[in-house]
């Protein structure tokens, strides 16, 4: 069933002249993915952390530990900790591949986040060429602009931290689940979207939740500007519905989660109303719109004390793209697979950034919105602006030039910007290398002297603040089986070679 309506042959379209710069369109766009993916697998292997760190040795303790004495349960694939946390079966599926072949480097869990965002990025380009009616130009530059905004070097912290990255592993599901969600609209087609609703549901705990919450109201959206796809919308949303409670159950089933006395509501309200009078009403949305297209330590570093409103006027621009998006997606006109898609994207970013706000804020405040693996989220709102582009150009009889214009120009701004961002991150990055190298001469002396002052202890090696029986036997757990620094083959494939103990 088609929901759109073909451009007409004789519209002057201007986002074809874009598309077709150069002669070869589609040429161009696969030439920004090849570099992005080059300079983003380089980074990652020559900067990535490779070393335990931070929540890795929680995950020593609970899986990796029961995963060499053979008492690994199902349930354990599923057990999460208590308060603000999430089941992350896909994150234990990678540990133990790790664990098995490549003696725990966490470099190679970097590697399969950047294989699963170029698989994402490929599954784009389908989504803003998928038509059900006549074939049209692909939008080269709105996909060349998404490669730009998953394979950014913006926020370098993505790619050093190789357990922010793996999260690509995540949104391959939520992709395909939302293509398979379009079938089920366009077509009626419901076996995909079954399998692949149940899988993110199982994978993706809470992610999950937010995303088919946003499904929800995406395709509430669409039975409303399109009454003949009415009877498939509430077939996919009883379809999405049974996929969540089944998810839920199953979950629930395998892994108990212990009680948690957090933050009261009372007082984590009140905390909320504090922070957003001492900023919040503008940094709570001003700081996720212009981190996704410039963070802000990368523009200190470019443009010194400029950084900041430069930030607020990217900030404004990107909220008054949000209300054309939305204008756009509301309006009385036919919808198509990239609108719907980033409309569901849209919906989704905003879920994200609200449990961040929710969750977050109380505790660490404003500032927190700065954090760099947040960047990741934040990019969901420019990949929907990009689809709603992609819409947009297969619908509309005779765009105003302005407008793919404005268009074109930011897209050009943003694949340009990776230079810049790439420079300073290169530039930045071994100094990284050498904390990393710090954790690891660390974890050697704790090993031969059995503990380390605390004000010495770097902040990510979080086994310092272990009691020391745990601490011991944790380490013990890395000599006793060689791996992590401890493994021959990690030391020379990363460089570290152990040297006499620093302290």
């Amino acid at each position: 069933m088609e929901l759109h309506t073909p451009r007409s042959a004789k519209g002057i379209n201007p986002w074809v002249g874009w598309a077709t710069l150069g002669g070869t369109p589609e040429a161009w766009g696969w030439l920004v993915l090849v570099v992005a993916c080059a300079n983003i697998t380089a980074f990652v292997v020559n900067y990535s952390n490779p070393v335990v760190s931070s929540d890795a040795w929680y995950f020593l303790d609970t899986f990796v530990r029961k995963a060499l004495d053979g008492t690994l349960t199902v349930g354990d694939y599923f057990a999460r900790r208590i308060g603000l946390d999430h089941a992350q079966p896909l994150r234990k599926l990678i540990l133990l591949w790790e664990l098995n072949y490549f003696h725990l480097d966490f470099r190679t869990e970097a590697l399969l986040g950047v294989t699963c965002a170029l698989l994402c990025l490929l599954m784009l380009r389908k989504i803003m060429r998928w038509v059900d009616g006549p074939a049209v130009a692909s939008p080269v530059l709105l996909w060349a602009a998404a490669v730009a905004v998953v394979l950014s070097l913006n926020s370098p912290g993505v790619w050093t931290w190789p357990l922010v990255c793996s999260a690509y592993t995540t949104y391959v599901l939520l992709f395909a689940f939302c293509m398979a969600l379009w079938r089920g609209l366009a077509h009626g087609a419901l076996g995909w979207l079954l399998l692949s609703a149940l899988a993110l549901d199982l994978a993706a705990d809470d992610t999950a939740m937010l995303a088919t919450a946003a499904a929800w109201l995406a395709v509430g959206i669409v039975a409303l500007r399109s009454p003949p796809v009415r009877t498939h919308a509430w077939k996919c949303a009883l379809v999405l519905l049974l996929c969540l409670v089944v998810g839920r159950i199953a979950l629930s089933m395998l892994y108990h989660v212990p009680h948690y006395s957090g933050m009261p509501l009372g007082v984590r309200v009140a905390k909320l109303a504090s922070a957003f009078a001492d900023g919040g009403w503008w940094q709570w949305w001003v700081i996720p719109l212009a981190s996704s297209f410039a963070h802000i330590l990368p523009l200190k570093s470019l443009i010194g004390s400029f950084a900041m409103p430069i930030q607020i006027t990217i900030g404004i621009a990107l909220a008054l793209a949000h209300l054309w998006f939305w204008w756009r997606a509301l309006r009385e006109s036919p919808i198509n697979a990239p609108m719907f898609v980033g409309v569901l994207l849209m919906l989704f970013f905003y879920a994200l950034l609200a449990g961040i706000i929710y969750g977050r804020i109380p505790t660490y405040g404003n500032g927190y919105l700065n954090q760099s693996r947040y960047v990741m989220f934040y990019g969901f709102n420019l990949i929907a602006l990009l689809l709603m582009c992609a819409g947009d150009v297969r619908t509309t009889e005779a765009p105003a030039r302005m407008k793919g214009s404005l268009v074109a120009i930011a897209c050009v701004a943003l694949v340009a910007l990776q230079i810049p961002y790439s420079t300073e991150a290169w530039q930045s990055a071994p100094y990284g290398a050498l904390y990393h190298q710090k954790m690891a001469r660390q974890i050697w002396y704790m090993a031969d002297h059995g503990t380390l002052p605390p004000e010495k202890c770097l902040p990510l090696l979080t086994v310092c603040g272990y009691p020391e029986q745990k601490r011991r036997d944790l380490i013990h757990l890395l000599q006793a089986n060689r791996l992590n620094v401890f493994s021959p083959e990690f030391q020379r494939a990363n460089r570290m070679m152990r040297k006499p103990p620093a302290y």
